[in-house]
C-alpha cells in the first residue's frame, strides 16, 4: 500500500484533540495541534520514478505539559524518526511541542 501526506496526517484523529493545518480560523482551547508541510522537493531520475520528501512538523499546544499526550503522538507515529523541541510561549501562555519528521512518497 502507497501512503500519501494524508494517510499520515490522519493518525492525528487517533488523540481525539482539534487538529488544523497550519491555524484554526477561531481560537481553540488547549490542547490542540497544528500542523505544516515545512518543506517539500522531489528527486528521481525519470518521470516513472519519482520521490517526494516532505518535512512534516506537527505542533502540539497544551495549558501545562502533557507527557501522556506526547508519547501517544510518537507512538503513532513510531515508524519514523522524529525530532522533538518544547518551548514555553509567553505571550499564549502555552507550551508548544514541535515534532518533526520526513515523509517519504512514490509520486
Amino acid at each position: 500500500m502507497v501512503r500519501k501526506l494524508n494517510d499520515y496526517i490522519s493518525r492525528l484523529e487517533e488523540l481525539n484533540i482539534p487538529v488544523a493545518y497550519d491555524h484554526f480560523s477561531e481560537t481553540a482551547e488547549p490542547p490542540y495541534i497544528c500542523w505544516i508541510n515545512a518543506q517539500s522537493r522531489t528527486t528521481g531520475a525519470d518521470l516513472y520514478h519519482i520521490i517526494k520528501r516532505s518535512t512534516v512538523s506537527i505542533v502540539l499546544y497544551a495549558i501545562e505539559r502533557d507527557f501522556d499526550l506526547e508519547n501517544r503522538i510518537l507512538k503513532i507515529y513510531s515508524d519514523f524518526e522524529i525530532s522533538i523541541e518544547s518551548v514555553y510561549d509567553d505571550s499564549h501562555q502555552v507550551y508548544a511541542t514541535v515534532f518533526e519528521f520526513e515523509i517519504i512518497e512514490k509520486l
